[in-house]
């Protein structure tokens, strides 16, 4: 006789997830191209993609996970630790990608995380939730949903 293990799928909003303490934590999330929000890319271009995470003042300090999911257009190039290197890099899925950040309530500096990806592919796509999320606790915030456009650089 062995362990049973049970797997449930539901496909539904992400903000059904979280039933309770939004708030205080909430992440914003922005695609750059030389320094420049937008949504309409190249094929080919490098952008970067910025995650804006803020704390109220009651947010518990501790590890927090961020995850984002690349639109299915965009790949994974590389963490961006230029201006700075608040947190620690986890792992890549796919499309998804996983950071670590170590919120403190004394720590006044920005709180961003950067990486960059390649525009591979022409059209137009949907970039699902980004997710915050203590470790400990069900503090949680999520990104809203972007769409993106990809011309051809043959255009």
């Amino acid at each position: 006789r062995g362990d049973i293990e049970l797997a449930l799928n539901y496909i539904g909003p992400v903000k059904d997830l979280a039933e309770a303490e939004q708030g205080h934590a909430n992440i914003k999330r922005r695609y750059l191209i030389n320094g420049k929000e937008s949504s309409v890319f190249n094929q080919s271009d490098i952008i970067t993609i910025e995650m804006q995470l803020e704390f109220s003042p009651n947010a518990p300090e501790g590890y927090y996970q961020v995850t984002d999911v690349l639109p299915s257009g965009l790949k994974y190039v590389q963490p961006n630790w230029g201006r700075q290197a608040d947190y620690s890099w986890g792992n890549v899925n796919g499309q998804k990608i996983t950071f670590g950040y170590y919120y403190d309530h004394n720590d006044k500096r920005p709180k961003t995380i950067l990486y960059l990806a390649r525009v591979i592919a022409p059209g137009k796509y949907m970039a699902d939730n980004g997710i915050i999320l203590h470790v400990k606790s069900r503090v949680c915030g999520f990104t809203a949903q972007n769409v993106i456009t990809i011309v051809s650089s043959e255009q």
